[in-house]
């Protein structure tokens, strides 16, 4: 972006419609396009580096034995290998350059000519109809199919992030559910939500990592001091992972639950004796 405005100093005023493409950035779903092209740069270079070599090839059949059908366009190898390059790639070979067909019966051919024809007939269908498949078909789908296939990853990890953050905690990776389940034991209706915004914020935990960062060590209290040491550690064993006051809760209660059971039944037991 910075690059485009610098141009438009320069009086390239048909710069600013690219400044448009700033949305491409905005966006995680249009971000997954560029990322489509540029994740699998590799096999896509790799698999444009073997087509061009190929339309090499044909290229130099083309200038040995076809280049009468170019109208001018194939007069030298360099000028054969681009125009082949530019019309496979535009559309096929075979639709580009001059048309061919069988020898016309209203014609008199003497036999050389016949077999001239013929030859050059018959070679023009192997040239136009290999290209068509090698390059036009598979090569083309190769390229599109890499592309798609990315793209599709990238989709279904968006999704799979995105349904994940809508289930899952952000800080204590606890399931939503679980969360759920145990805040209405506390009349609370949402327990995720509660989670999220109030007793596990993450912007909290962002703003009191800052705020380590910005305090003077020789102040730190203790806890201060070996949450810090563990942050530069990249331990988060100090962060409440699967765990938070609800369940704790829950599980006292149960536990308190199940020991009045058991003496319960222990006294039962002793009344019966």
């Amino acid at each position: 972006t910075m690059a485009m405005s610098a141009l438009l100093f320069k009086g390239v005023e048909y710069y600013y419609t690219f400044l448009l493409l700033d949305i491409m950035f905005i966006f995680d779903k249009l971000k997954n396009i560029i990322k489509a092209v540029t994740t699998p740069i590799e096999s896509l270079a790799l698999t444009m580096m073997v087509g061009v070599i190929l339309m090499y090839e044909y290229a130099v059949i083309a200038f040995f034995y076809y280049r009468q059908d170019y109208d001018g366009a194939c007069e030298s190898m360099g000028d054969c290998t681009l125009m082949t390059i530019y019309l496979g790639m535009r559309e096929d070979i075979g639709q580009s350059i001059k048309e061919v067909g069988p020898p016309d019966p209203n014609k008199n051919y003497n036999h050389t000519e016949l077999e001239q024809h013929n030859e050059h007939f018959y070679g023009r269908v192997v040239f136009d109809l290999s290209f068509f498949v090698l390059i036009t078909t598979i090569g083309m789908n190769i390229l599109f199919g890499i592309i798609v296939d990315t793209f599709g990853a990238l989709r279904d990890s968006v999704q799979e992030r995105e349904t994940y953050r809508k289930r899952t905690t952000f800080i204590g990776s606890m399931d939503r559910s679980d969360i759920d389940k145990a805040a209405r034991t506390e009349g609370i209706l949402s327990g995720f939500d509660y989670m999220e915004n109030d007793r596990q914020d993450k912007w909290n935990y962002m703003y009191f990592v800052f705020y380590l960062r910005r305090k003077d060590p020789i102040n730190y209290s203790g806890p201060e001091t070996r949450i810090n040491k563990l942050i530069h550690d990249e331990d988060i064993s100090w962060l409440p992972i699967y765990t938070c006051t609800l369940l704790q809760q829950q599980r006292e209660k149960a536990a308190a639950v199940a020991a009045q059971a058991e003496a319960k039944a222990e006294k039962a037991g002793g009344l019966n004796a």
